[in-house]
């Protein structure tokens, strides 16, 4: 993994002390992040050992949790994005390293964390969905990419309005 640019952090804490003061803990749990994601998607239910584990592994490496659960504490789910209705534009808008692949979203209910593989444009529409919880206020890195998410979907002025 490379490092970021100089700029480039420079500019995450810019965001971070331009917005802090106005963003509060609002972070949702992956049940109501799964309500939203079959609100608006067709989802197919993958039960699988492989993805399973890469969930889990996933959640419980969270350098951001209070705790380390132990893997096998930690109840997992994991999902296809159907290529249908408004699925269907996710897969038209399917990164170039993507293309071709299957948009899986996995979740993990004991840590509230969830990835997304196969679309970055998911990715961000669900970070701007769940939100961000005090300790996570903190790092300017995710507060950086939570206003970024935000303004992608047009949700900055009801997130720092309210």
């Amino acid at each position: 993994m490379t490092k970021p640019a100089p700029e480039m952090i420079e500019e995450w804490k810019n965001i971070y002390e331009q917005y802090k003061d106005k963003l509060y803990p609002d972070k949702k749990n992956v049940t109501e992040l799964l309500n939203y994601l079959n609100q608006k998607y067709a989802l197919t239910e993958i039960f699988d050992e492989k993805l399973d584990f890469v969930i889990k592994g996933n959640a419980a490496e969270n350098p951001l949790l209070e705790y380390r659960p132990k893997k096998d504490m930690l109840k997992s789910r994991g999902f296809y994005i159907n290529n249908s209705g408004a699925g269907k534009k996710l897969y038209e808008k399917q990164d170039k390293i993507f293309a071709g692949s299957k948009i899986i979203v996995g979740i993990e209910y004991e840590t509230n964390f969830f990835l997304v593989e196969g679309s970055s444009f998911l990715y961000d529409e669900l970070t701007a969905f769940h939100g961000l919880n005090e300790k996570e206020l903190s790092n300017y890195f995710l507060v950086a990419q939570y206003i970024s998410c935000l303004s992608k979907f047009g949700r900055l002025d009801s997130v720092i309005n309210k």
